[in-house]
């Protein structure tokens, strides 16, 4: 007699496959999550890789939900070398923060890792994600937030070789390239020693 699988999941869909990468705590916008997982069911697979923080969210039910839910996978922390596969198996990253002061300050670089590897990010409207406008979609609530991950979908076997190739050339120097001049401006010596 054969083995049969047929205890084993088989869900329909997953229709768009997205990638968070980073701390999944405090600034997370559970809510959000819970809301686009349920509105997208199996047609979402939210890939999210880093640690989870439950003594910030424990108490939180929509962290809650998304913890069991079945549509969001939880990969822990991993290294810079998985991540980058990671992201590669995605169609689109994600930046999950709560609309607030503090997440609207922010400048999340993972938009530039996702970008590297030729994927967009899907975010709410947050200041910061603004200084990287070329490589970000702003979904203000759920619905849209679902909508844009969908318009993703199928985008990891087609990668953004110009959103690439404008990602690896944001390296430390160029980005700091307006505060050397400044600094040379106002005499400071900025040559490179070794």
């Amino acid at each position: 007699m054969p083995l049969a699988a047929d205890s084993f999941p088989a869900p329909r869909g997953g229709d768009v496959v997205a990638v968070s990468i980073g701390h999944l705590g405090w600034r997370t916008d559970w809510a959000l999550l819970r809301a686009v997982s349920e509105r997208l069911g199996d047609r979402l697979v939210l890939l999210l890789g880093g640690e989870w923080h439950e003594d910030e969210c424990r108490d939180d039910p929509d962290f809650q939900y998304c913890r069991s839910a079945p549509n969001l996978v939880w990969l822990g922390r991993i290294d810079d070398e998985a991540a980058a596969r990671l992201v590669l198996c995605a169609d689109v990253g994600i930046v999950p923060f709560k609309v607030e002061p503090f997440n609207d300050a922010a400048l999340p670089y993972r938009i530039l890792k996702y970008a590297r590897l030729g994927r967009r990010t899907v975010t709410p409207d947050l200041a910061g994600v603004r200084t990287w406008a070329s490589a970000v979609t702003v979904a203000d609530g759920p619905e849209a937030f679902a909508d844009a991950l969908l318009a993703h979908a199928g985008a990891r076997a087609h990668p953004d070789e110009e959103l690439r190739d404008w990602a690896l050339a944001q390296t430390a120097r160029a980005q700091d390239k307006p505060l050397w001049q400044r600094l040379a401006e106002v005499g400071v010596d900025t040559r490179v020693t070794r």
